[in-house]
């Protein structure tokens, strides 16, 4: 047996090496051989109906840590992904996320996405409904993005509007803030659709809970109505693992918020005292020796 894993071409970040070294050594623990790619290594082109990609190896699997759609679908006609293309497509774009939810009973925050605009110019009465319907404060953020970048708290109409004119290009979402707890949210892991690890996220600083943007994690022991939420969306979402961001309402109960299909593990591990990664490589290799069976 042998692996890929696929990284983003152009990422610094710190957290990706850590997840990535990880990964690296619990394969290598069990005796499987793990080439690390950068996607534009990869080198991918179509042509005559058929994908072209440089890889070294017939290979069995690929973790893929990057969210280029193109390429995770032409790797996934040559080998089992993790997590599969559709499911991360799903996730990346976070207003997909709720319309794939949608008519499954999940809880959400009240959610307004942006229309499309082909002229530059304000749209008062879009910007109207918004105000009307949300009232401030109001969450905006872009439907893609993660680690809480251009994820704002707007608190006025100017502050609405310079949003809006900032973005007015790139899909985006306005929601109803969830407040009753400032800063805090629960990260979830699932693997196999189940619940394997949890952590309260709190900023004191920032309405955002990130670890990127100064959150510190917290072990916690979920209660069932959260793990429930968490596997019935990992489950829907179609999700090998996944990182699921659930805030707390008014009364306690669970609101999801996103999902991530390629979530960090180093602060939920450390905090958990779980070793996700290791749960994570034992699944790939079941999965696989599974596929392979007669």
């Amino acid at each position: 047996m042998r692996g890929l894993i696929v990284v983003n071409s152009t990422s610094k970040l710190i957290s990706v090496d850590e997840k990535v070294e990880s990964l690296v050594n619990e394969f290598s623990k069990r005796s499987i051989a793990i080439d690390v790619y950068k996607a534009s290594e990869l080198n991918l082109s179509y042509k005559n109906s058929s994908y072209q990609i440089d890889l070294k190896y017939n290979y069995d699997f690929c973790i893929f840590l990057d969210k280029d759609k193109y390429l995770a679908h032409a790797l996934s006609t040559k080998m089992r992904l993790f997590n599969n293309p559709n499911a991360i497509i799903n996730c990346d774009d976070k207003m997909l996320t709720y319309q794939i939810l949608n008519s499954h009973n999940i809880k959400t925050p009240l959610t307004i996405p942006s229309p499309l605009n082909y002229k530059n110019t304000v749209d008062e009465t879009f910007l109207n409904h918004v105000k009307n319907t949300l009232s401030y404060p109001l969450v905006a953020k872009k439907v893609y993005g993660s680690l809480g970048k251009d994820v704002c708290l707007i608190n006025s109409d100017k502050e609405l509007l310079d949003f809006y004119t900032r973005f007015i290009n790139f899909p985006h979402i306005y929601q109803e803030y969830i407040g009753y707890k400032f800063g805090t949210d629960y990260r979830v892991i699932t693997i196999d659709k189940k619940v394997v690890a949890a952590m309260e996220r709190r900023n004191d600083n920032d309405f955002r809970s990130n670890i990127a943007l100064g959150g510190h994690g917290r072990k916690i022991t979920l209660t069932q109505d959260y793990i429930e939420l968490a596997e019935k969306v990992s489950t829907i979402l179609d999700l090998d693992y996944a990182g699921i961001d659930i805030l707390s309402g008014r009364d306690g109960e669970p609101i999801l918020n996103e999902v991530n299909s390629n979530a960090f593990f180093k602060e939920i591990e450390s905090v958990s005292k779980i070793n996700i990664s290791s749960l994570l490589v034992d699944y790939i290799i079941d999965e696989i020796n599974h596929n392979r069976s007669p």
